[in-house]
């Protein structure tokens, strides 16, 4: 019992780990692509 909790934790530690990296490249995707559409001019 004690190994599947563990493993149940580790689980979510890496899909939280994976959501926060997703939307901090998001963000900073969408950052970049708004200050290079500011740059050309659109």
């Amino acid at each position: 019992m004690q190994t599947g909790t563990r493993n149940l934790e580790r689980v979510v530690t890496v899909i939280v780990l994976t959501m926060t990296l997703s939307l901090i490249w998001g963000a900073v995707l969408t950052l970049v692509i708004t200050l290079a559409a500011r740059g050309l001019g659109v």
